[in-house]
């Protein structure tokens, strides 16, 4: 056989298996997509009987591990826009504490490598552990990620983060092309519980500080005189009001007189635990229930609140406040009514005022 003919035969020898190839690839392709397209759909059937956004998250992350294999955890952060963070809302293959923890913005791993502009494989070699220990206290197990950043009608809503910790193995673009499907596929889901969420917040939550709005606020504390409190137990009231804070909006202006509310609030947050209830009433003033403290017990945190707030100057107006601690004992028909003990808080706020107007000194300081 001439040398053409064998030459014309190979080329379409090659020419077949090439084709043989790509049609084997392309099955494996479609079975793919059946498989991913099958996920989706169980999915999508389990969020429609979640109410609470951090479930519909888990269902949306366990489906994310399910079908990229090399994945062994992961997490979905939300973004929390007013304090620049982002909070942990769900995790799989994390301790449940984890949950609720926050990071700030520039210690997220995507934030690092782009800004938060795309999806990324991320090598955790490529972030500099001293800087950024803490995240490593969370990950330091972690080989590399593959970080989603979730933006709804081009905000940013938060990224996910599915977790490799096998250091033979690595993430491929084949991941990344299965996650942003799964993505584009839940992101009508994911708009629909923020928008959800943004709605049970505004409810709940004080816009400006992200502490308890009052008509909450008011709401969990009668539930718990009514149902939780007891003939024995023991509980303190605290009203407060930032002391001239007039004196800051007239010298300052409205932004910085609300960003001394939002530290303020910052300062409550990071100090006070779940066995204390409180948020804003409105304007300057706070209020704080200290379930199972006595008055005495009570001061002792408020005068550490106050030393936290001494660290924020502004001009010559050092940060402080007024107090009134009331303390109720036994479950009577007057302990229980919310308005009574406010007002007796209140009083009591207002002796402490009149002395600290008599004392005060501004100090000269800067915003920090």
């Amino acid at each position: 056989m001439p040398k053409v003919e064998i030459f014309i035969i190979e080329i379409l020898i090659a020419i077949i298996i090439i084709q043989l190839i790509m049609v084997l690839k392309a099955k494996q392709e479609l079975k793919k997509v059946k498989r991913v397209r099958k996920f989706i759909y169980e999915a999508s059937e389990k969020i429609i009987d979640v109410k609470e956004e951090s479930e519909a998250f888990k269902v949306i992350l366990d489906y994310a591990l399910n079908l990229v294999p090399i994945a062994s955890k992961g997490s979905f952060l939300k973004y929390c826009e007013n304090e620049n963070e982002f909070e942990f809302i769900s995790v799989c293959g994390y301790s449940k504490e984890l949950e609720k923890k926050r990071i700030p913005k520039e210690n997220i791993f995507l934030y690092r490598k782009n800004k938060l502009s795309d999806i990324a494989i991320i090598e955790t070699k490529e972030v500099i552990r001293d800087k950024y220990s803490e995240l490593y206290k969370i990950s330091s197990d972690i080989v590399s990620v593959v970080c989603a950043p979730i933006y709804i009608d081009e905000k940013l809503v938060g990224v996910i983060n599915l977790d490799n910790t096998n250091a033979n193995k690595n993430f491929t673009n084949d991941d990344i092309h299965i996650l942003k499907y799964i993505l584009n596929e839940f992101k009508l889901v994911i708009k629909s519980q923020t928008i959800q969420s943004e709605l049970r917040n505004k409810s709940t939550f004080d816009s400006l500080t992200s502490i308890y709005s009052r008509s909450y606020l008011k709401y969990l504390m009668e539930y718990y005189l009514e149902n939780e409190f007891t003939t024995y137990d023991i509980s303190s009231l605290v009203f407060i009001d930032i002391n001239s804070f007039k004196y800051i909006n007239d010298n300052y202006g409205h932004k910085v007189g609300d960003d001394i509310l939002k530290r303020f609030a910052a300062i409550l947050r990071n100090r006070l635990d779940d066995r204390s209830i409180y948020g804003r009433l409105g304007g300057d003033e706070f209020l704080i229930m200290f379930n199972g403290f006595s008055k005495k017990k009570t001061l002792e945190i408020i005068k550490e609140i106050e030393v936290l707030c001494g660290e924020i100057c502004v001009g010559n107006y050092n940060l402080s406040f007024s107090y009134g601690i009331y303390e109720i004992v036994g479950k009577s028909e007057e302990n229980l009514d919310l308005e009574v003990l406010i007002s007796k808080a209140d009083s009591e706020m207002y002796k402490q005022k009149r002395i600290v107007n008599r004392t005060s000194k501004y100090k000269i300081g800067s915003l920090i």
